[in-house]
């Protein structure tokens, strides 16, 4: 099988003067991508890199027209530019036919906008903490913000981006200043929730519906 890499390096990405260090957290490395790649090739497949964003779309069209056509694509990708970053590779294998590890486009849309996951979580008659989202600075005094204590955190991120350990709040006063400076930092819409003590758990599923399975699961 001929297997595409589909990422995107932190070294490529264009870093912004005076935002925050860890803006490009979850962008990778070299080493990375070609741990994956030796990784595929020891089990028997071929490997081809495709890179991220237009450089992907370019080699995926250029790979399937090509005696090089790749059976699969495996996604570490995380896009740039828009709350549905996570999505623009599995959609562009959507339309191109081109199978692709990890979640559909819909799903990783949803899910990197926290905010949204919540309600509809909340429509199925999942519990969820109480929250409420702040989409800019003149919104904060006005914010019905959930019971302290609360953490604030960016609503479309991962890998912990903009959480410090000033993210969790107890006071009213300590959470407008750490929503209001992550909203300068970030430029991007803030959630508050109330804090909830407990384990973190990461769990790791293959399949969907009743072919769903749990695969691992890993205490943070």
């Amino acid at each position: 099988m001929r297997i595409g890499i589909a990422y995107d390096l932190r070294r490529e990405q264009e870093s912004v003067p005076d935002r925050p260090d860890d803006l490009l957290e979850e962008y990778d490395s070299d080493a990375t991508v070609e741990a994956i790649a030796a990784a595929l090739h020891d089990a028997g497949h071929q490997v081809s890199h495709l890179g991220g964003g237009r450089n992907f779309i370019e080699r995926a069209l250029a790979a399937s027209a090509g005696h090089e056509a790749v059976d699969l694509v495996f996604n570490i990708a995380e896009g740039r530019g828009s709350r549905s970053r996570e999505a623009h590779v599995p959609a562009v294998c959507e339309m191109l036919g081109l199978p692709c590890t990890g979640s559909d486009p819909l799903s990783l849309a949803l899910c990197l906008d926290k905010a949204l996951t919540k309600r509809i979580a909340a429509s199925l008659g999942v519990p969820t903490a109480a929250f409420c989202l702040v989409e800019s600075a003149a919104l904060i005094d006005s914010a019905p913000f959930p019971p302290l204590p609360a953490i604030a955190k960016l609503n479309a991120e991962g890998s912990s981006i903009g959480v410090r350990r000033n993210a969790r709040c107890t006071t009213r006063e300590a959470l407008t200043e750490r929503v209001r400076g992550l909203l300068a930092d970030y430029r991007a819409p803030v959630l508050v929730e109330q804090f909830i003590e407990g384990v973190e758990v990461t769990v790791g599923i293959l399949g969907a519906g009743p072919r769903a399975r749990v695969v691992g699961s890993m205490e943070i």
